[in-house]
């Protein structure tokens, strides 16, 4: 098996002093993996931070996100490696009331 290494640090705290928010997280992940050339094939390093507010348990989350170059991940021969560039990017997303359930009917 080809070798990973997989890192996430997170951390959660009250946002008592802040108007409106009820806590904030900030997490901070980092993977990278290797096919059996030794070439990586999943590497990344993400840092992100979401506001969870009073009102009705929504969020926003904010996530930065780098790829370093790297090959395909399907490829495991040199000779057909297909090379992907260095990748960095943001998101920004909204969610609402994060603890209820899924319904349980499909």
């Amino acid at each position: 098996m080809p070798p990973a290494c997989r890192l996430e640090i997170s951390s959660t705290r009250p946002a008592a002093s802040q108007g409106g928010l009820r806590t904030i997280r900030t997490s901070l992940f980092a993977n990278d993996e290797e096919n059996t050339d030794g070439l990586a094939t999943r590497a990344g390093v993400f840092a992100g931070t979401g506001f969870t507010f009073r009102n009705n348990n929504s969020q926003l989350r904010l996530m930065l996100s780098y790829f370093p170059k790297r090959c395909d991940r399907r490829c495991s021969a040199a000779s057909l490696a297909v090379g992907l560039k260095t990748t960095p990017s943001c998101s920004t997303s909204i969610g609402s009331r994060p603890s209820t359930p899924m319904p349980k009917r499909w």
